[in-house]
């Protein structure tokens, strides 16, 4: 038994969990903490408009970046022994990210109102709008900079930068909520992240990379056909996932209540807590990881393996936020949340299928599989939407949670399918050898 935890202990994904490990505990008591404060001071409604503007946040940033942040990633791992080809990435990711964000910048501050009007069916948050529209230009300039240092695979500087903005997010969302209400709490989801840069200006200046030999090296139309094809899944996955979102909670907003769709939100933030580690170790260790993979066989093997430690955890501690339900609204919540507790069970299956998938789906990233990303983002996005309505209509506010139930099996099943070459590899070499 020691031998076996000894032997799980040297592996490259426990060594990079547990360090960032440190990173994901520090995010999970500053994300317990701001939900906490969010649930008691502003509600179920001002949670439920908090994660309006999450959503819209993502599409934003998305655009901001000209989705090509995993692209940097990728190809700074892939080519990170030729100073050359790095610095046509780094230089043209630069160019991409700054012509972009002041674009959108621009375009956020005159129509601030109409942005407004549909996200919050308000005016009274424009200010929040506009707001964003002047930090967006840091918050992109952060995202490149972290993509880069996961690439080169930092992982402690990098590890050290996700602390401090999660500090940093704490300290901005309490003292906004507190001093502000709902507006504050807006308008920390939109500046905290453009602080972090300046911190991670400071952490890098050491860096080798981190000069401007690397950042103004010229424009490549090879780099930037290169990352066109992250673009493309970047900006469906951005358009396709958080639009749906807010389809659903203004369908929930309209034909149940707003107060209703924060209780959904809610149970959202838990899985969210949940999938901290998970995403964290999957940027972190995976993606760099499965890209310099070539052979089937190799990424067979790299995905069994991640799959055999990383199933077991998902499926326990989906078992146990399920069971302790009721203690998790309480010390995470408030009593005002209590009626989630009936959405708990269909959303911690959904959670579970979700995790599946992501060990097989993060290949479509690794491996640039555009064409596959875009069709499967857009539809299972689509079904979700479908499913949730149908649902929701027939068994009221649990529905929603039934659906996501529902797609997460489906998008799993696809995916097997799609990588069925990859993933059954030596069933079929030991079937043509016979």
């Amino acid at each position: 038994m020691f031998a076996l935890l000894k032997k799980i202990a040297r592996q490259p994904l426990v060594r990079v969990s547990s360090l960032t490990s440190i990173s994901t505990g520090v995010r999970f008591i500053t994300a317990f903490i701001t939900t906490k404060v969010a649930a008691i001071l502003i509600g179920p409604a001002g949670v439920a408009l908090v994660g309006q503007l999450q959503n819209f946040s993502s599409i934003v940033m998305a655009i901001a970046t000209g989705g090509i942040n995993v692209g940097v990633t990728k190809y700074v791992a892939e080519y990170k022994n030729s100073k050359n080809k790095v610095r046509v990435f780094i230089s043209t990711a630069l160019k991409i990210n700054l012509a972009l964000s002041i674009l959108v910048g621009i375009l956020m501050i005159f129509l601030s109102s109409i942005i407004s009007e549909n996200l919050f069916h308000s005016n009274e948050y424009q200010i929040v709008i506009i707001i964003f529209g002047f930090t967006v230009i840091l918050y992109s300039l952060n995202t490149l900079l972290l993509s880069i240092l996961n690439g080169f695979k930092e992982f402690k500087k990098y590890v050290m930068i996700n602390i401090v903005a999660s500090i940093t997010g704490l300290i901005f969302s309490v003292g906004f909520i507190y001093l502000l209400g709902i507006l504050g709490a807006l308008i920390s989801v939109v500046t905290y992240q453009s602080v972090v840069v300046f911190v991670t200006i400071i952490m890098l200046t050491k860096t080798e990379w981190f000069n401007l030999d690397y950042f103004l090296f010229g424009f490549s139309k090879f780099a930037l056909k290169k990352y066109l094809g992250f673009t493309l899944m970047v900006l469906v996955s951005a358009f396709s996932v958080p639009v749906a979102s807010i389809i659903i909670r203004n369908y929930i907003t309209v034909n149940l209540s707003l107060n209703d769709a924060g209780i959904w939100e809610g149970v959202n933030q838990v899985s969210g807590i949940f999938l901290m580690f998970l995403s964290s170790t999957l940027m972190t260790y995976y993606i760099p990881r499965l890209s310099e993979l070539k052979e089937k066989k190799d990424l067979r093997h790299e995905i069994i393996k991640t799959a055999k430690l990383v199933l077991p955890v998902a499926f326990f501690s989906c078992l146990t936020i399920f069971l302790l339900r009721d203690i998790v609204i309480k010390i995470v919540f408030s009593p005002l949340f209590y009626s989630m507790r009936d959405l708990f069970i269909f959303q911690m299956i959904g959670l579970f299928f979700k995790v599946s998938s992501f060990l097989i789906a993060t290949l479509m990233h690794a491996k640039a599989k555009t064409k596959e990303f875009v069709i499967t983002e857009i539809l299972f996005s689509a079904l979700n939407v479908t499913f949730s309505i149908l649902f929701m209509n027939t068994f009221g506010l649990i529905g929603i949670t039934i659906a996501y139930a529902l797609n997460s099996f489906l998008y799993l099943s696809t995916m097997i399918i799609i990588f069925r070459d990859i993933i059954f590899y030596r069933e079929k070499l030991l079937i043509t050898n016979k």
